[in-house]
């Protein structure tokens, strides 16, 4: 990029002051906008709740290589397993992901008996990963106990940095 040119850009200007837009003088319009913003968040997050996968809640998912298959298909064929409000996800091209609440293992075996029907595979080559309601909730727990030691180093960084009040407001 010329030297000519990386002097009228946007970013040069403003990194050095010479634009005529008022920030400060319209900050009024940022508050407003942020504000908004984090509105939706929290009503979005009281009214929906969060979505929890098998990995912080505890439950079973079967994965397997499926060539032209969709989600509609895949839910048709758990759906007498009583899953057909389970979780089912398209992996690249070919590949579905089932994810449910944690299963018996003989429940286990028929739906992945019935994967591998609707792909056209060994029952091998169904992925099966199950996780235990006691290890999701340790998970869940640790990464709770990490975001919080993370908001507190930040805070101290940013208090010994620039100001506590800054720190506050992060």
């Amino acid at each position: 990029m010329s030297e000519e040119r990386q002097k009228t850009s946007i970013f040069h200007r403003l990194y050095h002051g010479e634009t005529a837009i008022d920030f400060v003088g319209r900050r009024n319009i940022g508050f407003v906008l942020s504000a908004v913003v984090i509105v939706a968040g929290v009503i979005s997050l009281l009214t929906q709740g969060l979505n929890y996968g098998i990995d912080f809640k505890g439950g079973t998912s079967w994965e397997v290589e499926a060539p032209g298959v969709s989600v509609e298909d895949a839910r048709d064929a758990v759906r007498p397993f009583g899953l057909g409000d389970a979780t089912i996800q398209t992996l690249g091209s070919d590949r579905i992901r089932v994810a449910s609440d944690t299963q018996t293992p003989e429940e286990q075996a028929r739906i992945t008996e019935a994967l591998a029907d609707l792909a056209r595979v060994e029952t091998g080559q169904v992925s099966v990963n199950d996780v235990g309601p006691s290890w999701g909730k340790a998970v869940t727990k640790k990464a709770r106990n990490a975001l919080v030691v993370f908001f507190v180093l930040i805070s101290i960084y940013i208090s010994l940095r620039f100001e506590w009040k800054m720190a506050v407001a992060a």
